[in-house]
């Protein structure tokens, strides 16, 4: 009995994990708060940031371009931040990072 309790309760948050990402995905990055930055996975967040980046080159390749560790050290920062105010804007904080990084 215990067993089938643990089960479901893992079934219920894996579900609600699915529903929340699902419902980021829905608003343009662009409008996201830094929570809903948070609540994709973390191996997905590099992802995120190289995306934005490549938003933001405004038709130039060069400024376009991002290598993976700038990427991955990026979002980890901009989590860091995130984390520290939750209802921000993303973009504001991805932004100061990316300033602070002299991209």
């Amino acid at each position: 009995m215990k067993k089938i309790v643990v089960v479901s309760a893992a079934m219920v948050l894996a579900g609600t994990a699915v529903l929340a990402q699902a419902d980021t995905a829905k608003k343009p990055v662009t409008d996201w708060t830094c929570e809903e930055f948070l609540s994709v996975d973390t191996v997905s967040q590099p992802a995120v940031v190289g995306y934005v980046q490549a938003l933001n080159s405004k038709g130039q390749p060069e400024e376009g371009m991002f290598d993976v560790v700038t990427a991955t050290k990026v979002s980890q920062l901009t989590a860091d931040e995130c984390k520290v105010e939750p209802k921000a804007s993303f973009m504001n904080k991805l932004r100061t990072i990316w300033e602070k990084q002299g991209k």
